[in-house]
């Protein structure tokens, strides 16, 4: 059906539009409001300022988007280098993660039209980055034992979730960080594994061939060390004068974490009556249910003149940062010496494994919708036969427009109910990156000054590198 059947009432309709559009827009934007605020903040450096934007939010156990503000407080915080309240930002976030997947079963919680006027649940994924960046913040802090515990989560979370095949599902900077901190550890069967994981998807990257190597000298295991011979030619170790050297006891290890770019987030996909994988079917599907009761088509008419322009309730992820091909060079003591390269998009991650799922999800929901439809076209009806009784009085013609009048505005007003019942969910994490990098490069124990870009500005620091041991420094740059 469409308003070109009712044209004696499109003036009506489009009034009743314009109102109805403009409340629903304040109502399912106001998360997107502040969020906008804080990104800007972010992106010019100050933390402060985008964190009190955040604090008083996340910090309502009421407000239904407290997971979503505590996750993008504990991505500003880490960019901070804050790590201490980053973790206790997600640390929070995780116990209601953990809490919301003991009461939703996964497999009916994931991808379901969300409502906006609920609490934001999160998808998989991000409760994986959740404890991702846990990890992560203890890799910054020194605390090794620590970190290898929330890597253990990391790759528990990933096995329930069933990610094992797809590549772009796989968190392969999680996979790397810990069988760099596996092997400092002395858990070599356990980095291993993790090498293991990661060659059967980069086979053939050199960066991951050196590394495997290196771990069989480590091992000091000679049978690894000549399966694995072909990432000696690839292994590049630095002495205190910056020319290429043995791997010996005396090497310590400097590992760059590039966090790039603004990651994908939720969009609209635009109006329903113009996604035909959709509209058509749900026109279908009502009619279908109304064949036994025809005396209701006028009700039905208004309710799908404005579902018709209501926004199309799965939304989509679009990018934001384009072209993340080549990470930044680093620099020591002067001379470049390496550049750190892609390890996980984020964006990929989630554009895949939102998007891959529509036509699941909305042959889920028609069903749904439909009976919202029908339910309002009756309640319309009922209202427009109850106006005809209270004009008993008048005559038949004057009863029965008034009566159909009534029906069609109620019809209006019910089909806003149904439309603002499935309004997108445009909750999503916009502070994280888009694109994971890392680097790991070997050096022989000293102090070594260091540049890199962080916020897109060149950055120089002094570190100290001890031997048998790796130093982690996390930048960010959009």
């Amino acid at each position: 059906m469409n308003i070109n059947n009712f044209p004696f009432l499109k003036i009506r309709f489009f009034l009743f539009s314009a109102c109805f559009t403009l409340f629903t827009f304040n109502c399912v934007t106001s998360y997107n409001r502040v969020i906008v605020s804080v990104e800007k903040s972010l992106y010019a450096g100050n933390y402060d300022e985008a964190i009190s934007k955040l604090r008083n939010l996340a910090n309502d156990s009421e407000n239904k988007d407290r997971l979503l503000f505590l996750m993008e407080a504990g991505v500003v915080l880490h960019n901070k280098r804050d790590y201490v309240g980053s973790n206790k930002a997600f640390l929070q976030a995780e116990e209601i993660a953990d809490e919301i997947r003991k009461s939703i079963r996964s497999e009916v919680k994931a991808f379901l039209l969300s409502d906006n006027e609920s609490n934001f649940i999160g998808e998989d994924f991000e409760h994986v980055m959740i404890k991702f960046y846990i990890a992560l913040n203890y890799l910054c802090l020194g605390d090794f034992e620590a970190a290898k515990r929330y890597f253990k989560k990391v790759e528990y979370d990933q096995k329930e979730m069933r990610v094992t095949e797809p590549k772009y599902k796989q968190n392969l900077m999680a996979r790397y960080l810990d069988a760099i901190v596996s092997e400092h550890l002395g858990n070599f069967n356990d980095a291993r594994v993790n090498y293991k994981n990661i060659l059967e998807l980069e086979p053939t990257n050199p960066i991951f061939l050196a590394d495997r190597y290196l771990l069989a000298l480590k091992e000091k295991d000679k049978a690894d060390q000549n399966k694995f011979l072909s990432g000696k030619n690839y292994l590049q170790v630095w002495n205190n004068e910056l020319q290429p050297t043995q791997y010996s006891q005396k090497v310590g290890e400097l590992v760059f974490i590039n966090q790039v770019g603004k990651a994908a987030i939720k969009e609209s996909r635009g109006k329903i009556g113009e996604d035909p994988t959709i509209a058509q079917p749900l026109f279908n599907l009502v009619e279908a249910t109304l064949r036994s009761n025809s005396q209701l088509g006028a009700s039905v008419g208004s309710v799908l003149i404005t579902l018709s322009m209501a926004e199309h309730p799965v939304p989509i992820y679009k990018t934001r940062t384009e072209n993340l091909t080549s990470g930044f060079s680093i620099f020591i003591n002067g001379k470049e010496l390496s550049h750190t390269v892609k390890m996980t998009d984020y964006s990929a991650m989630a554009m895949n494994a939102f998007n891959e799922n529509y036509d699941t999800i909305v042959a889920k929901n028609l069903s749904s919708i439909a009976t919202k439809v029908v339910l309002a076209a009756t309640t319309a009806y009922a209202t427009g036969e109850m106006a005809k009784r209270n004009r008993k009085n008048e005559d038949d013609l004057a009863s029965s427009m008034i009566g159909g009048l009534v029906s069609f505005i109620t019809g209006l007003v019910a089909g806003a109910a149904v439309t603002s019942s499935i309004a997108p969910d445009l909750r999503s994490w916009h502070t994280i990156p888009s694109q994971f990098q890392a680097r790991r490069i070997l050096l022989e124990e000293g102090e070594y000054e260091v540049k890199f870009l962080e916020n897109n500005k060149e950055i120089k620091r002094v570190v100290k590198v001890e031997a048998g041991k790796p130093i982690f420094i996390s930048v960010r740059n959009f």
